[in-house]
């Protein structure tokens, strides 16, 4: 058996970010507002941080999981 899918909706993270936050479309530390992410599936873009850091950075803010368009 494989991990559990995972479902739910998804918002990107460009519309998602903190008030003052650069850049919360890279999924950087203390971009995304909580009540934008919280039990959504999280778009970021790719670039400048490192994905465990943009793991960590969603799971933060509440999301349900993270991709990357590329």
């Amino acid at each position: 058996m494989g991990p559990s899918p995972v479902s739910g909706p998804l918002v990107r993270a460009a519309a998602s970010g903190v008030a003052g936050a650069t850049s919360p479309e890279l999924c950087g530390k203390g971009t995304l507002d909580p009540a934008k992410v919280t039990g959504r599936i999280v778009q970021c873009d790719r670039g400048v941080s490192a994905r465990v850091d943009k793991s960590a950075e969603v799971t933060r803010a509440g999301g349900s999981a993270w991709s990357s368009p590329t």
